[in-house]
Protein backbone atom coordinates (compact mmCIF):
# COMPACT_ATOMS: atom_id res chain seq x y z
CA UNK A 1 0.00 0.00 0.00
CA UNK A 2 1.23 3.18 -0.83
CA UNK A 3 0.92 5.91 1.57
CA UNK A 4 2.84 8.57 -0.51
CA UNK A 5 3.68 11.38 2.14
CA UNK A 6 1.11 10.21 4.81
CA UNK A 7 3.64 8.68 7.27
CA UNK A 8 5.72 11.82 7.63
CA UNK A 9 2.89 14.51 7.63
CA UNK A 10 2.43 16.02 11.14
CA UNK A 11 -0.87 14.10 12.27
CA UNK A 12 -2.13 17.00 13.89
CA UNK A 13 -2.89 18.54 10.48
CA UNK A 14 -5.88 17.98 8.96
CA UNK A 15 -7.65 18.42 5.24
CA UNK A 16 -10.51 20.11 6.87
CA UNK A 17 -9.02 22.61 9.89
CA UNK A 18 -12.60 22.23 11.09
CA UNK A 19 -12.42 18.57 12.05
CA UNK A 20 -11.14 18.04 15.06
CA UNK A 21 -12.73 14.71 16.05
CA UNK A 22 -15.20 11.68 15.15
CA UNK A 23 -16.11 8.12 15.65
CA UNK A 24 -17.47 5.56 14.29
CA UNK A 25 -20.83 5.57 16.86
CA UNK A 26 -22.05 2.08 15.17
CA UNK A 27 -18.80 0.08 15.25
CA UNK A 28 -18.83 0.80 19.23
CA UNK A 29 -22.33 -0.74 19.45
CA UNK A 30 -21.18 -4.02 17.64
CA UNK A 31 -17.85 -4.23 19.63
CA UNK A 32 -17.37 -8.05 20.90
CA UNK A 33 -15.32 -9.39 23.66
CA UNK A 34 -13.50 -12.40 22.80
CA UNK A 35 -14.75 -15.87 23.60
CA UNK A 36 -11.32 -17.14 24.07
CA UNK A 37 -8.01 -16.19 25.10
CA UNK A 38 -6.77 -16.12 22.01
CA UNK A 39 -8.97 -14.74 20.02
CA UNK A 40 -8.67 -10.90 19.94
CA UNK A 41 -8.16 -11.59 16.40
CA UNK A 42 -11.52 -12.88 15.32
CA UNK A 43 -13.25 -10.85 18.03
CA UNK A 44 -11.93 -7.52 16.14
CA UNK A 45 -12.75 -9.10 12.45
CA UNK A 46 -16.48 -9.88 13.81
CA UNK A 47 -16.99 -6.35 15.44
CA UNK A 48 -15.48 -4.56 12.00
CA UNK A 49 -17.63 -6.78 9.45
CA UNK A 50 -20.51 -6.58 11.23
CA UNK A 51 -20.48 -2.96 11.21
CA UNK A 52 -19.86 -2.38 7.61
CA UNK A 53 -22.43 -5.52 6.83
CA UNK A 54 -25.06 -3.76 8.70
CA UNK A 55 -24.77 -0.95 7.06
CA UNK A 56 -26.63 -2.52 4.05
CA UNK A 57 -30.27 -1.59 4.36
CA UNK A 58 -30.90 -4.95 2.80
CA UNK A 59 -28.45 -7.04 6.23
CA UNK A 60 -29.72 -5.14 9.08
CA UNK A 61 -29.17 -7.94 11.46
CA UNK A 62 -26.75 -9.59 9.78
CA UNK A 63 -24.20 -11.06 12.06
CA UNK A 64 -21.73 -14.21 12.37
CA UNK A 65 -20.24 -16.27 15.65
CA UNK A 66 -16.39 -15.86 16.76
CA UNK A 67 -16.44 -20.08 16.52
CA UNK A 68 -17.88 -20.07 13.02
CA UNK A 69 -15.43 -17.46 11.78
CA UNK A 70 -12.62 -19.02 13.78
CA UNK A 71 -12.95 -22.57 12.46
CA UNK A 72 -13.46 -20.99 8.65
CA UNK A 73 -10.25 -19.05 9.40
CA UNK A 74 -8.45 -21.79 10.60
CA UNK A 75 -9.41 -24.37 7.28
CA UNK A 76 -11.61 -26.81 9.76
CA UNK A 77 -15.30 -27.87 9.42
CA UNK A 78 -18.05 -25.87 11.06
CA UNK A 79 -19.03 -27.36 14.40
CA UNK A 80 -19.93 -30.63 15.10
CA UNK A 81 -23.31 -30.10 15.50
CA UNK A 82 -24.12 -26.82 14.13
CA UNK A 83 -23.55 -24.95 17.34
CA UNK A 84 -20.93 -22.54 18.89
CA UNK A 85 -19.98 -25.57 21.64
CA UNK A 86 -16.47 -25.09 22.82
CA UNK A 87 -16.47 -28.29 24.89
CA UNK A 88 -16.75 -29.51 21.41
CA UNK A 89 -14.13 -27.38 20.22
CA UNK A 90 -11.89 -28.16 22.08
CA UNK A 91 -12.41 -31.97 21.84
CA UNK A 92 -11.58 -30.91 17.98
CA UNK A 93 -7.69 -29.66 19.24
CA UNK A 94 -6.56 -26.39 17.97
CA UNK A 95 -9.51 -24.10 19.54
CA UNK A 96 -7.38 -21.50 20.87
CA UNK A 97 -5.06 -20.38 18.38
CA UNK A 98 -3.81 -16.76 17.66
CA UNK A 99 -3.84 -15.59 14.36
CA UNK A 100 -3.39 -12.56 11.93
CA UNK A 101 -6.77 -11.24 11.00
CA UNK A 102 -6.01 -10.76 6.79
CA UNK A 103 -7.78 -13.94 6.30
CA UNK A 104 -11.08 -13.73 8.33
CA UNK A 105 -11.38 -10.33 6.72
CA UNK A 106 -11.04 -11.63 3.66
CA UNK A 107 -13.64 -14.53 4.27
CA UNK A 108 -16.04 -11.57 5.40
CA UNK A 109 -15.44 -9.86 2.17
CA UNK A 110 -14.57 -6.48 4.16
CA UNK A 111 -10.45 -6.67 3.60
CA UNK A 112 -9.02 -4.08 1.67
CA UNK A 113 -4.69 -4.49 2.50
CA UNK A 114 -2.02 -3.99 5.22
CA UNK A 115 0.84 -1.49 6.17
CA UNK A 116 3.35 -3.32 7.95
CA UNK A 117 5.37 -0.83 10.07
CA UNK A 118 8.44 -2.38 10.60
CA UNK A 119 9.09 -0.45 13.80
CA UNK A 120 8.09 2.65 12.97
CA UNK A 121 5.40 4.41 14.24
CA UNK A 122 2.11 4.23 12.81
CA UNK A 123 0.81 6.60 9.99
CA UNK A 124 -1.66 8.53 12.22
CA UNK A 125 -2.38 11.37 9.70
CA UNK A 126 -3.96 8.41 6.62
CA UNK A 127 -5.62 6.31 9.82
CA UNK A 128 -7.05 9.38 10.75
CA UNK A 129 -8.86 10.23 7.25
CA UNK A 130 -9.95 6.44 6.94
CA UNK A 131 -11.62 6.66 10.46
CA UNK A 132 -12.66 9.80 9.03
CA UNK A 133 -14.58 8.23 6.12
CA UNK A 134 -16.03 5.61 8.98
CA UNK A 135 -13.79 2.73 8.27
CA UNK A 136 -12.13 1.20 11.71
CA UNK A 137 -8.80 0.22 11.86
CA UNK A 138 -7.62 -3.52 12.86
CA UNK A 139 -3.81 -3.14 14.95
CA UNK A 140 -2.01 -5.91 15.02
CA UNK A 141 0.14 -5.20 18.30
CA UNK A 142 4.02 -6.46 19.31
CA UNK A 143 3.59 -10.10 18.61
CA UNK A 144 0.07 -10.35 17.68
CA UNK A 145 0.94 -13.30 15.04
CA UNK A 146 1.69 -15.07 18.13
CA UNK A 147 -0.62 -14.14 20.96
CA UNK A 148 -3.87 -13.00 18.36
CA UNK A 149 -2.98 -9.21 20.41
CA UNK A 150 -5.08 -6.65 18.47
CA UNK A 151 -7.00 -3.81 18.58
CA UNK A 152 -9.53 -1.98 16.99
CA UNK A 153 -9.22 2.01 15.96
CA UNK A 154 -12.52 3.62 15.95
CA UNK A 155 -12.43 7.44 16.92
CA UNK A 156 -9.81 10.28 17.43
CA UNK A 157 -10.19 13.71 19.12
CA UNK A 158 -7.66 16.68 18.60
CA UNK A 159 -9.71 19.36 20.44
CA UNK A 160 -7.89 17.98 23.54
CA UNK A 161 -4.38 18.19 24.79
CA UNK A 162 -2.98 15.83 24.49
CA UNK A 163 -5.28 14.50 21.45
CA UNK A 164 -6.67 11.22 22.15
CA UNK A 165 -7.98 8.01 20.11
CA UNK A 166 -10.70 5.60 20.90
CA UNK A 167 -9.46 1.71 20.83
CA UNK A 168 -11.52 -1.21 21.13
CA UNK A 169 -9.59 -4.21 22.86
CA UNK A 170 -11.28 -7.54 23.06
CA UNK A 171 -8.51 -8.64 25.50
CA UNK A 172 -9.75 -5.85 27.94
CA UNK A 173 -13.22 -6.11 26.95
CA UNK A 174 -13.82 -2.64 26.97
CA UNK A 175 -14.09 0.20 24.37
CA UNK A 176 -11.81 3.03 26.25
CA UNK A 177 -9.78 6.39 25.10
CA UNK A 178 -6.42 6.57 25.71
CA UNK A 179 -4.00 8.99 24.59
CA UNK A 180 -2.28 9.59 21.62
CA UNK A 181 1.33 8.66 23.61
CA UNK A 182 -0.30 6.20 25.23
CA UNK A 183 -1.46 4.55 21.51
CA UNK A 184 2.43 4.51 19.94
CA UNK A 185 3.75 2.99 23.31
CA UNK A 186 1.36 -0.22 22.39
CA UNK A 187 4.01 -1.10 19.65
CA UNK A 188 1.80 -1.67 17.05
CA UNK A 189 3.50 -4.09 14.13
CA UNK A 190 0.58 -3.92 11.33
CA UNK A 191 -2.12 -1.97 9.93
CA UNK A 192 -5.80 -3.71 8.45
CA UNK A 193 -7.32 -1.74 6.51
CA UNK A 194 -11.21 -2.61 5.41
CA UNK A 195 -13.33 -1.96 2.53
CA UNK A 196 -17.14 -1.72 2.00
CA UNK A 197 -18.08 -5.32 1.85
CA UNK A 198 -17.61 -6.39 -1.63
CA UNK A 199 -21.01 -9.10 -1.30
CA UNK A 200 -22.94 -10.39 2.34
CA UNK A 201 -20.64 -12.90 3.78
CA UNK A 202 -21.99 -16.16 4.53
CA UNK A 203 -20.29 -18.45 7.24
CA UNK A 204 -21.00 -20.94 10.03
Amino acid sequence: MSTDDDSTRNPRDSEAADITSTIISDFEANFETRKQPNWSWIAACVACATTLVRRDPKNPTWSVKQCDLYFAAMGKPGNIRGVCDIEEMKATGEYNLPGIPTYPLQLLHVFKNTFALSNSNPPLFFVKQTIGHGFPVIVGLKGFAKNGRVITLYGWNYSVNPPTWNIADPADEKCRVITEAELIALNAEELFFLNPPTSTPSIG
